[in-house]
Formats: structure tokens, C-alpha cells, sequence
């Protein structure tokens, strides 16, 4: 018999250039949705801390505004709609109400509160559990970004001294 010569393929340990790029690529794409994300993030939590930072003092100044009795600057500083011409005795009449039967605010703590953006603005849901001298309350507040400040879209109080 004879001998035959086969080639036989030598498998090297390094493997090809072209598996070598994709495998580069993927972790530079992979770093850059990595970043991409810690990006975001960031931008989300500096967004809801500036929220929190400019809304909470609104609060105090809003319940500054109502010890005192100044409705009108309530509703000078609040959305149009808040206090509408045709509306802003009723509004008015709301505040004093609230007012009369609860008394001055002698605490206030604040609870859940949100923040959502959309296409209408930036909104900040504040809930807080309010003590007055008549009696404590649940208040929500919900403000809207303007600007750099951040005006009153909303106001709900609920509280057992209204029934009294």
C-alpha cells in the first residue's frame, strides 16, 4: 500500500480578525448604553430634586398667605384658571372658608408627592397632613413649572372640621 498525504488544517488559538472586531465593538456598545443610561438617570433625579427644592417652600409660602388672610396674593401668583375672573370670588370664598374653620397652620407634613412631565408642563403633586388650630387636614397640592418658579394649578383640603 501507499502512503497518502492529507492535509490536515492547524487550528491556531487565536481566533480571526473580523471576531476579534465585533467582539470589541460590542463592549464599546455596550460602555456607550451603559453611560447612555447613567445619563439619564442623573437627568431624572437632578429634575425631581430642583422639583422638590422650588415646590416645598411654595407650600410655606401658601400657608403663610392663608394664616394672614391674603387670598388675592394666593390667586395673583397661582395659573389663570386657578382663580378665573369669572371664579375668583369663589375661589376667594373657598380660601376664607378654609380659613375660618381651620385656623392658622401650626404644622405641616409633607408625604407622597410626585413629579410628571408631559406635553402640558411639569407638574408636582405634594400631599401633606396639616395641622391647624380648629383641627388638621389632608392637603394636595399640585403645582405647575413656570419658569423657574412654580405656580399653584391646584389646591384640595379635606378635613372632619368641615363637618362640624
Amino acid at each position: 500500500m501507499g502512503t497518502q498525504n492529507v492535509q490536515v488544517p492547524v487550528l491556531s488559538d487565536q481566533p480571526e480578525e473580523s471576531v476579534i472586531k465585533i467582539r470589541v465593538l460590542w463592549k464599546w456598545s455596550f460602555l456607550f448604553l451603559l453611560a447612555l443610561v447613567a445619563w439619564g438617570m442623573w437627568q431624572c433625579s437632578s429634575g425631581l430634586r430642583m422639583a422638590y427644592r422650588l415646590a416645598e417652600p411654595a407650600v410655606q409660602q401658601f400657608h403663610q398667605r392663608l394664616d394672614a388672610g391674603q387670598y388675592e396674593a394666593i390667586c395673583s401668583e397661582a395659573v389663570e384658571g386657578f382663580c378665573a375672573p369669572g371664579a375668583t370670588g369663589d375661589a376667594m370664598s373657598f380660601l376664607k372658608g378654609v380659613h375660618e374653620k381651620l385656623g392658622n397652620t401650626s404644622s405641616a407634613k409633607r408625604g407622597v408627592w410626585n413629579v410628571s412631565s408631559a406635553t402640558g408642563g411639569t407638574f408636582v403633586r405634594m400631599q401633606y397632613n396639616t395641622a391647624f388650630a380648629n383641627g388638621s387636614a389632608a392637603e394636595t397640592f399640585t403645582w405647575i413649572k413656570s419658569g423657574s418658579t412654580f405656580k399653584l394649578y391646584g389646591y384640595n383640603v379635606q378635613s372632619n372640621a368641615f363637618l362640624k
